[in-house]
């Protein structure tokens, strides 16, 4: 269920009437204040990422979601309902293999499907382990505006397509609002 929307609460001067519907306003600042929009999302079905390319995630199942600001419809992004600073953090669990680099970038923005467009808010490199299975980790703090949205993407360079696993433990991305 969404929570309450922010609205910028009115000002009051020395003599003022209260009235119903500012104490309406502020009455949905406080519910939306205690519980802000915040997302976490999951893969339930394998995606392969092909050899030496950059590949939005996408997700197919939610854990919750406060604020709709993730639809399946959109399965690779999160879109700010409000303006404000937003933690966005993320986790990829990768197929055994030893050979090449594992990447994983979070962009604002981004409409492509090899992020090159919008910005870059974070990056991480890694070697795998070739013995098991390589997890990787991203987190950045970010201001969106209503209406932006972010992506995480992937990139691998083992020689051939590499699965990237499933799981809500495994392989995941949230989202959550902070503060203007």
């Amino acid at each position: 269920m969404p929570s309450s929307s922010w609205t910028a609460p009115p000002s009051f001067a020395a003599n003022d009437t209260l009235t119903a519907a500012n104490m309406t306003i502020l009455a949905d600042d406080l519910k939306f204040l205690k519980n802000p929009d915040r997302a976490r999302v999951y893969m339930t079905s394998a995606q392969t990422v092909a050899n030496a390319s950059w590949e939005a995630v996408s997700w197919d199942a939610e854990d919750y979601d406060t604020g709709g600001l993730w639809t399946s419809g959109s399965a690779s992004r999160f879109t700010a309902a409000v303006d404000g600073w937003y933690c966005v953090k993320g986790q990829v669990q990768w197929e055994q293999s030893g050979t090449g680099f594992r990447r994983l970038t979070i962009r604002k923005n981004d409409t492509t499907s090899d992020a090159t467009g919008g910005s870059q808010w974070a990056r991480s490199d890694q070697q795998p382990n070739g013995s098991d299975d390589t997890f990787m980790q991203i987190v950045c703090d970010l201001y969106l505006s209503a209406t932006d949205h972010v992506r995480m993407f992937a990139y691998q360079s083992s020689g051939g397509g590499l699965d990237i696993k499933t799981g809500s433990g495994s392989v995941w991305m949230s989202i959550t609002w902070l503060g203007d």
